[in-house]
């Protein structure tokens, strides 16, 4: 009695292998602004005016942006599911400044004359 032989066939299946892609971006703004302003009357024919102010602003910016792909499935939406690294992404920038000035303004005789100065840094 002889016995048949089972062929096994290799699957064919193919596996729709996703592809995933992560980024953010985070972006803080700071602005800052202050002035300070005094009068004063002399003599009753002499005013004083005086101002100072400033202003002080940052910017920063953070990018991300990853991508992977061997996903084996749709359903897990996060980057650890994918067997290779595509693309990683990394990205820091940002600004910041300060701006001062003053300004002094004398007045004589019932505003007969008038002396400004103006500074700024």
């Amino acid at each position: 009695m002889t016995r048949p032989i089972k062929h096994r066939q290799a699957s064919t299946a193919q596996y729709n292998l996703a592809m995933r892609k992560l980024g953010f971006k985070n972006t803080i703004r700071f602005s800052l602004n202050a002035s300070l302003t005094y009068t004063k009357t002399f003599a009753e024919k002499h005013n004083l005016d005086a101002m100072i102010g400033g202003e002080y602003y940052t910017y920063n910016q953070f990018d991300f942006e990853a991508k992977t792909q061997g996903s084996p499935t749709d359903d897990v939406p996060t980057l650890n599911v994918g067997s290779e690294r595509t693309f990683t992404r990394t990205e820091k920038n940002g600004l910041s400044h300060s701006f001062w000035f003053s300004v002094v303004s004398i007045i004589t005789n019932n505003m007969k004359y008038l002396l400004s100065f103006y500074s700024s840094l």
